[in-house]
């Protein structure tokens, strides 16, 4: 959550810097990988769907959506600005799209438990030729441009599946070689793409490097993955911050919170700075406190959602005693 937030800030915020194509724009290519992260870890432990499962997953985002509309129209007495139809398109696409393969998710995973290597293989190349191909290079299918999709995630949700069930296989690898191997990348892309960010290499780049269907963002997000797969978390904080990633990015992806709140922020940070690289650190920063407090205040209203969850439940519960 803390690169997609970075992301954000530079994503819209630093497009009329002058610096912005050979200085922000390639930071880009590093810091794009978050969503895919996300769904490559819920192939890896796979997603156990339960209607309580649902409900943790729309009841917060439907709270904050609803709740911080409701809150800055009352303080500003003006309704018409309310518009629940954004939940359904432009920045939620990530929330709709996860909730697609959450529901699909049970048939995947009878699937994978049944499938043969062989199987396997033909299932990746399908996925691949109609995800990283078509998506990349037929012009006919729109919906596969950008790999904001549900084919997309299901064919990542497989990859961190396959990493997992052949993880005996991947930890031959070295930590240390993977490190280097994903340094490396990352440095050449974002060195490289500023050096021919106006040629057709450029192009290439930004298209393989910055899609969600790009190969070369799918190398990147599998590398960072295995690093940190491969590392021990047992941290109930930090459990709990991934328990609370949908609503932070629900927060903070509020339009009044984006260019409200933080936008003002922003603002007083490219007053204050000199230079780009403290406007990069100063990022960073300003990142980790919107990650924060966007997780406080899931922290404070998480008992009342907990308690809209049990009620909903207790209400299914009671409808199915009645037959209904």
């Amino acid at each position: 959550m803390f690169m997609i937030i970075l992301y954000h800030l530079f994503f819209f915020f630093e497009f009329d810097n002058k610096n912005y194509d050979t200085t922000f724009k390639p930071l880009w290519l590093p810091l794009h990988i978050g969503v895919l992260e996300f769904v490559l870890i819920s192939g890896y432990f796979r997603i156990k769907r339960s209607f309580y499962g649902l409900l943790k997953l729309i009841v917060p985002v439907f709270f904050y959506f609803v709740g911080i509309h409701v809150v800055v129209a009352t303080i500003s007495d003006d309704w018409s600005t309310v518009n629940f139809h954004a939940l359904t398109s432009g920045p939620y696409w990530f929330i709709l799209t996860y909730l697609y393969l959450y529901l699909l998710s049970p048939m995947i995973n009878h699937y994978l438990e049944c499938i043969t290597l062989r199987s396997r293989i033909i299932l990746l190349s399908s996925l691949f030729f109609i995800n990283y191909y078509v998506g990349n290079y037929c012009i006919a299918d729109n919906s596969l441009v950008d790999g904001k999709n549900i084919i997309n995630f299901i064919c990542l949700y497989v990859i961190g599946d396959t990493l997992h069930q052949y993880e005996h296989i991947e930890r031959r690898i070295k930590t240390l070689h993977i490190i280097l191997v994903y340094v490396i990348l990352n440095v050449s892309m974002v060195a490289l793409y500023v050096r021919t960010c106006d040629s057709g290499i450029g192009t290439r780049i930004w298209q393989y490097g910055y899609n969600y269907n790009g190969m070369l963002l799918l190398f990147n997000s599998v590398l960072l993955f295995l690093i940190f797969s491969r590392m021990s978390f047992c941290s109930k904080f930090v459990n709990r911050i991934a328990s609370s990633v949908f609503s932070m990015y629900i927060i903070h992806h509020q339009s009044y919170v984006l260019y409200g709140l933080i936008g003002k922020c922003v603002s007083f940070i490219e007053i204050n700075v000199t230079n780009n690289w403290s406007l990069f650190f100063a990022f960073v920063i300003l990142s980790i406190i919107i990650m924060m407090i966007c997780f406080l205040v899931d922290i404070l209203f998480s008992p009342l959602i907990r308690f809209l969850i049990i009620k909903i439940v207790s209400i299914k519960q009671k409808l199915s005693v009645c037959g209904l």
